[in-house]
């Protein structure tokens, strides 16, 4: 009896996968003020969300200012200076205000550099800067002055928390209010993305300054 030869089937081969494109990563690497050149640089995000992120530094200003206020009535209180927390006070200033939120206003100036409209506000803008770094020049070497220095040095503090809460209001009147007409979508998320940026120097200014705030005591100046 003839045996029946057993059928194989061939299997189709398996094709390989085709390789995935290498990702391309942005490596840029920018000065202070400066903004991405490329839209592509900036990740994409709604129409507001850079007045949010305006919103959130007047914020951190507000209770900068509302702190120095603060520590200007607990050194009238006290009439005596603690040269320790008063040089945290003027770092904490120094730190976020002179350090990080100038940096932003010049990169708010740099991206509206073609914007004539816009001139006046930002020369107003950068003027201010000059007298936050007075503030800090006329008020450290009255740390080692004695009491006699007690009223200047609370007239320079609460001086200065006046002026940064009166250029805030100023600044999201005359300059915040009108981004939105002044810079193109493209350039506004390029701005948002620098002030949105990784940098370790403003983590650790706000960290300080939340710090600083917290420490309701009057005692803790």
């Amino acid at each position: 009896m003839p045996t029946k030869r057993k059928s194989r089937t061939r299997t189709a081969p398996r094709r390989r996968p085709a390789p995935r494109p290498p990702i391309r990563r942005s490596r840029s690497r920018l000065s202070p003020g400066a903004v991405p050149s490329s839209d592509d640089e900036a990740p994409r995000s709604r129409p507001n969300d850079l007045e949010l992120e305006l919103y959130r530094q007047r914020s951190l200003l507000s209770i900068l200012a509302a702190r120095l206020r603060e520590s200007a009535s607990s050194l009238e209180r006290a009439r005596a200076i603690d040269p320790d927390r008063m040089r945290r006070a003027i770092d904490v200033h120094r730190r976020f205000l002179v350090e990080v939120h100038h940096a932003n206003e010049t990169a708010i100036a740099n991206a509206l550099s073609g914007v004539r409209a816009a001139r006046p506000a930002v020369a107003e803008c950068l003027r201010e800067h000059a007298r936050a770094t007075e503030f800090e020049t006329d008020a450290l070497p009255l740390l080692s002055a004695g009491p006699s220095a007690v009223p200047q040095l609370v007239r320079l503090v609460r001086g200065e928390a006046d002026r940064i809460e009166r250029q805030q209001a100023w600044e999201e009147e005359h300059l915040h209010a009108r981004l939105g007409a002044w810079l193109a979508p493209a350039e506004a998320r390029r701005l948002l993305a620098w002030m949105r940026r990784f940098d370790a120097a403003r983590i650790d200014a706000e960290i300080a300054l939340i710090s600083w705030a917290s420490q309701l005591h009057p005692s803790a100046d």
